[in-house]
This record gives C-alpha cells, structure tokens and sequence, in this order.
C-alpha cells in the first residue's frame, strides 16, 4: 500500500511536471547569450565526488605554488551525481584513524593482499598497493573539508557481524567479503566499510559526504561552479598530439527562472531511486527540449587539462544494448547524469574504454544472519558459491555465471530462526527487514519434499537439488564446507520439512536487483590520464576520473569502493594537471 500511495503521488507530480514544461516551452520567449569564449586554468566536467576532489586538490596545489588558478565545473544538472544518492559509505584502510580507535588491526599490506583477490586482474598490483597506502590519508583528507566520517566528537561503534549497511550508531562495518572464504584466508578480516556518522538507511548517506564537499568547494575563491552546464564535445588544439585544448559548453544559466526550475524538477523526478519510472521518458524529452530552446553555446578553453568526471553510462540505453544488455531490466540505481556523456567525449576524439562489459550488481542474503546457513543455487539445482561473501559476489555469480537464475534454499528450522530475528533484532533496519518478510511470506515456494519444490522451480532435473544438499549436509556434519569453504557457524544442514525456495533470480520483481556501470575511459594508472586508442599514448591534459575512467572497483565491487575511488582518482588528476601544468 505504502509503494502505491508513492508510485502515485510520484506519477502526479510527473504528470504535472510535463504539463508545465510543455506550456511553458509554447509560451516564454527564447534566450539568447552574449557569451562567447572564456580561459580556465583547469576544466571538470561534472560535479559529483570526483569532480568536487579534483577541484579541491587542483587548488591546493596552485595554492602551494602561489599561483593564480581559475578552476571551472561544468555541471549539467545541480549536482552531486551517484555520490550523492548512494549509501555513502567509503571503503578505507590500512590503519585509519576510526580502525585504530575501535581496535581493528589492519595495515596497508593487509588491505592490499585482500583487495588483490578481490579485484582480480583489472587494475595493476601496483595502482592497488598505491591506493591501500593513501588509504587512511585520503580519509583524513575528506575530514579536513568538514566530511563526518566517524568525526573525533562521533566516532562511533565497529559492528562486529555481517551486513548490508551496519545499524543506527555503527560507523564502521565489514563492506566486503573480507570476512568469507576465501577471502579470510588471504588476509585478516578487518572491517573498512567508513560510514558518515550518524545515517542508517541503505540511500541518503551520500548526502552528508557531498554537503560537505560542496560547502568547500563553494569556499574556494580558485573555483567556479557553472550548474546547467553541459559539455557538448572537446577541442583539440592545432596538432593533434598537442592533446585537448578546451571544450564546447552548452549552458542554461541565464534561461528565466520558470524554464530552470522547470529543468531541474524533471531532472530530480527522472534520478528518483525507485525500481519503477514511469515518466522517465516524458522527463528526458523536457530535459532535452529544453536544452534545444533555451541552451546557448560558448567556448571554455583550458591551460592545463580537462577532467572528465560525469559518471557511468547506466542511463544511456544504447550504451547499455552494447556493452552490459544482461543488466536490462533490473533495477538501475543510476541518477539521469549517468549517461555516459563523459565517456563518449572522451571517445570521440579517439580515447579507447576499458572494462564496459563489466556491471555491478547486488543482493544480499543478511539480514536476517540465519539466511547465510541456506544455500544458493542455479537452475539445474546446484550450489553456486559460499553464501555468506559480500552481496555483489553473489550478485557477479547469479548473472554472470547462471544468466540471472537462481534460488535461495532453507528448511524449516532456518525459516523459524529468520522470522524469529526479524521480529526481535531491532537493530535490523527498515528496508531489509521489510525485505526479508516478503522473501518468508511471499517471495518463495513452498514444499514438503524437495523433488516437488525442485519441480515447483522448473528445475532441469527434480533429483539434482536432492543430491546437492545431501553433499551439503554431509559438509556440515563434518564442520566443513570443501565445495565454498563457508564458515562453521553458518554450516547448518537442511533437515526439516517443509523446505522453502526463495527467489533470487535477478529479474525477480519482489527482490529487486540494483546495478550500475564499471567500465569506463582507460587511463594512465600514476596520473589519470587518458589514453589514445589506435596507439595506446597519451592523449594530452585529458583526465578522467570516478566511473568516467577504468578504475579499481571495474571489475569486482564492494561497498564504499566506487566513492574511495573517486576520492583516490580525483585528487590524483587534480595534482598532475596543476604540477605538470603551464
């Protein structure tokens, strides 16, 4: 009931927003600008977490330098982009100052033995072992701007179990796999996943990172924020392997008033978090219809570099049909600025991309903690990892390797014991828990044997499930999982009749799977830089950073590692373009 009262005003408000614009495009006169062309020191394009710590550290080092600096952001809408939406939480470590004073032991070789599984081949071991020692800085750095991330006067608790996002109160938390197999082997657990103090719920955290950001960067007298402002292409100068030279800006800052307004509602409307946008399409063509009329071009020149930092592409669906069609259909938590814009200008002047096909996806098992005894698998009826990793592991694993089918195998016992947690743990919070009894109550199959549920889930074969948790059971009479290495406690065997099959398959419309984009522009690993694709050389004073580049979470995510990056690749591009500058 609560969803549809919300589908509805939400359609209400779409309606009227469409309305509006549509009338008042038919009405008001057209503007037109006086300017022409304009210099910077330094060029961003976007104004999101990268963005924002790209600019503040450009200034900082001109500031060193004693140098006069202009710094010009170009923001199509009003900012903030996915930072500002996510959960914002910032994957840290190697001995900050929160996991000192909670006791957790961690070190930057313990961070980069752990982050070297985890991240695979994507990114250099060298780019890895450079992030985990700026680690701990880069948090202090964030601080120093006024972020509250677990602030001396609120440093807050260390949760010591799993989970999704920690509860009210916990500031820091296990964010990734790091306590799983086979993580846990590699490197000691330690929790790196740095809350801003105070939020709990899964979105609305970002806020308090990008407030933060936003108030120092309106504090700095070397830098320009240009809002309603779109990079239209990029100029090369005079000899190609001079690198970029400026770029072409499309603005609405001295559209009137109604037509901005008008603008920015659709666009608030269009980046809502919610599985369902009716409006979305209706939206993008106020948006664009009002860039056509009302958008006037000038010329933005740049001395030392522009810095493309828009975002992911999961918005763009064309982009999304070519490089990652098996996330369609799942539940895009990407805002409208996330359409690859960044990318592509970096593209049509010849950069070459890195890691598109890859996507991130998430669902989690826990809460409730007695889900993580039941096991996961695939249409055929067998197990398919250990099911107390980080919930985009299982993500990666369900789409990945199983085309997105999948299901949730508990006994009764354990749907006793998770009704019972859900009803009691007060420190469970709202979504999950909501979450998790629409998985007892309605998101499941139920059976008294398990061929009939093998059959009620059109299982290739109704005996395979039977003998995938016999081998199960047998592993946890023993107190050892040789398939997954899944931990003691959570080893449990599936007994009890009736059994249950949750649904996990990734286009389930009562368990949502949320995604966003990986991929993005390759750049030179120690400055940022983007690299030209017919010769792999550098394209010059053209930066990309946060999800318009290839970065460490392109290949394997865990939660808080996009926004660590974007902190680590935004500050590394502002302090080579102002360092190698003119």
């Amino acid at each position: 009931t609560i969803l549809h009262i919300y589908l509805l005003v939400q359609g209400m408000v779409s309606l009227t927003t469409a309305v509006l614009s549509i009338l008042a495009l038919s009405l008001l006169p057209l503007y037109s600008s006086t300017r022409k062309r304009e210099k910077a020191s330094l060029v961003i394009v976007g104004y999101g977490g990268a963005g924002s710590c790209a600019a503040l550290q450009a200034a900082e080092e001109a500031a060193k330098k004693n140098k006069e600096y202009k710094i010009v952001i170009l923001e199509r809408f009003d900012g903030g982009g996915a930072t500002l939406r996510s959960g914002g939480v910032c994957y840290a470590g190697g001995g900050t100052k929160q996991q000192e004073y909670t006791e957790v032991e961690d070190n930057p070789e313990n961070m980069f033995k752990y982050l070297k599984a985890e991240l695979e081949d994507s990114v250099s071991e060298e780019l890895i072992r450079k992030f985990c020692h700026s680690s701990a800085s880069d948090i202090s750095w964030l601080q120093s701007y006024g972020v509250p991330i677990n602030q001396a006067n609120h440093i807050g608790k260390c949760y010591p179990k799993k989970a999704s996002m920690p509860p009210a109160g916990y500031t820091l938390y296990f964010s990734g796999s790091e306590n799983a197999a086979p993580f846990n082997r590699i490197a000691k657990p330690a929790q790196r996943g740095h809350m801003p103090s105070g939020t709990r719920n899964t979105v609305g955290g970002g806020f308090h990172i990008f407030n933060a950001l936003r108030v120092a960067v309106s504090s700095s007298s070397s830098i320009q924020v240009r809002l309603l402002s779109k990079a239209k292409s990029l100029i090369l100068g005079p000899d190609e392997d001079n690198g970029v030279s400026g770029v072409n800006v499309v603005t609405l800052e001295g559209a009137p008033v109604l037509i901005r307004k008008l603008f920015l509602l659709a666009y608030t409307i269009n980046s809502t978090i919610s599985p369902f946008r009716p409006f979305d399409k209706i939206s993008c063509f106020i948006i664009s219809w009002i860039e056509r009329w009302y958008g006037t071009e000038y010329v933005l020149e740049s001395e030392d570099g522009i810095i493309l930092a828009a975002g992911g592409f999961g918005r763009n669906e064309k982009m999304v049909e070519e490089y990652i069609p098996k996330y369609k259909g799942l539940f895009n938590v990407a805002p409208m600025g996330s359409d690859g814009s960044g990318i592509c200008l970096g593209t049509k002047i010849g950069a070459c991309t890195a890691m598109m096909q890859s996507g991130a996806s998430w669902k989690f098992l826990y809460p409730p903690f007695s889900f993580t005894k039941g096991i996961l698998v695939n249409q055929f009826g067998q197990r398919i990892c250990n099911e107390d990793v980080y919930g985009a592991r299982l993500g990666k694993v369900a789409i990945e390797d199983n085309k997105g089918l999948a299901w949730f195998i508990i006994d009764r016992r354990i749907y006793e014991e998770a009704m019972a947690e859900l009803q009691n743990d007060n420190d469970i919070p709202f979504a999950p828990k909501f979450q998790g009894y629409l998985n007892l109550y309605v998101n499941r199959y139920k059976r008294v044997s398990l061929v009939d549920l093998a059959q009620a889930c059109g299982f290739a074969s109704k005996h395979k499930l039977q003998e995938t948790i016999l081998r199960y059971n047998k592993f946890c009479s023993e107190g050892k999982d040789e398939d997954f290495g899944k931990a003691r406690e959570s080893l449990q065997p599936l007994l009890q009749s009736p059994f249950y099959a949750i649904n996990y398959c990734a286009k389930n419309k009562y368990w949502f799977t949320p995604w966003l984009t990986m991929g993005g522009l390759k750049v030179e690993e120690t400055t940022g830089l983007v690299i030209r694709g017919k010769d792999k050389s550098i394209i010059k004073r053209l930066y990309a950073a946060g999800r318009n580049a290839s970065g460490l979470p392109s290949k394997s995510y865990v939660s808080g590692l996009s926004i660590a990056d974007c902190v680590y690749s935004g500050r590394r591009a502002g302090r080579h373009a102002v360092l190698n500058g003119t």
